[in-house]
């Protein structure tokens, strides 16, 4: 997994599991809730969809927060 910029926050299923660039490994198949937080970004969450014996890769690009 891995995020623009680095060093965001990773969860999965509301679980923190280390920072991006991150290889998350024995992942059971299925489907998990992702989160990324960075400071100053938006937070990012999806489903991401797990597949038994393969790969699967995340990039997200984190939009800054709009000044207000």
């Amino acid at each position: 997994m891995s995020s623009s910029p680095e060093g965001a926050e990773v969860y999965v299923n509301g679980i923190p599991v280390g920072v991006t660039p991150v290889l998350l490994r024995d992942l059971a198949a299925g489907s998990r809730a992702v989160r990324l937080e960075l400071t100053g970004h938006e937070r990012w969450s999806s489903a991401v969809r797990i597949i038994a014996s393969e790969e699967t890769r995340v990039a997200v690009t984190l939009r800054p927060l709009s000044a207000r």
